[in-house]
């Protein structure tokens, strides 16, 4: 009985061991302090010194911005590719870059992720493999974006998801497979948005906490109405009871009356 009782710690010993060494190489730290890379010779310094390490993870922020009237502007971030982790912010604000090609192996942001006031932005289709955002996760004014719908494989957002003020957005497909938003989904003044139906997976679920969404043309106007909108064709109740009103507004027990249905 003691020998069984031996064999059963040194074998658990052994998984252990494996699960460390399996843990070490998957996750292998390239810089343990902020980065911030503000023209090209910056980031092809930056990929020179650690994409042949082998290292995948930077223990600190990262943040990529610049001015396009510089003279060594950020025109390429290809080199980035190595990197899977962003154990802390990843904040993304340069007017050059037209897609985000060198984060298509990004899985993790342990902090927030901004992707802010990118100018010439299009695509943000190389973020397809990203599944977590521990903190707020924020697309705001981004006059060339035009589609999230790379997104599939996003899960988490442990506070906020903003998608603010992108004027060339039309719908929020993408976004339906996002299974836990910690705080609120915030939906506001995208000017051509007029398809939220991907939201509505996220409203029926609970999947947030609170919702704010607020947009010029239906059923994206408000969350009242996105939520009426996203009722099973059956609700008749409800939506009788909002025509009623004259209002597209509502109390928040009423919004999660509607949810529940």
């Amino acid at each position: 009985m003691k020998e069984s009782h031996t064999l059963n710690l040194i074998f658990l010993f052994f998984i252990f061991l494996l699960f460390a060494q399996t843990s070490a190489i998957s996750q292998t730290i390239c810089v343990t302090e902020n980065v911030s890379l503000t023209n090209q010779t910056a980031v092809d310094d930056f990929v020179a010194m650690h994409s042949s390490a082998s290292c995948n993870t930077i223990v600190g922020n990262l943040s990529i911005s610049g001015s396009i009237f510089i003279a060594d502007a950020i025109t390429d971030i290809s080199g980035l590719s190595f990197l899977t982790t962003i154990d802390g912010n990843l904040s993304i604000n340069q007017d050059n870059l037209v897609n985000l090609n060198g984060f298509q192996n990004l899985q993790t942001v342990s902090g927030s992720l901004s992707i802010t006031n990118n100018d010439a932005l299009t695509s943000i289709a190389e973020l397809a493999n990203l599944q977590t955002v521990s903190q707020t996760f924020s697309i705001s004014s981004n006059a060339a974006l035009t589609s999230l719908a790379t997104l599939t494989n996003l899960r988490t957002i442990g506070n906020d998801f903003r998608i603010i003020s992108n004027p060339l957005i039309t719908s929020l497909d993408g976004i339906q497979f996002v299974t836990d938003i910690g705080t609120e989904l915030e939906i506001r003044n995208n000017d051509a948005l007029a398809d939220c139906s991907a939201a509505c997976t996220l409203i029926n679920n609970n999947i947030a906490a609170r919702y704010d969404i607020r947009n010029p043309f239906a059923p994206c106007t408000s969350t009242l109405a996105i939520t009426i909108a996203c009722l099973p064709d059956g609700s008749t109740y409800y939506k009788e009871r909002i025509a009623a009103t004259h209002t597209r507004w509502a109390s928040d027990d009423f919004v999660a009356e509607c949810i529940s249905q």
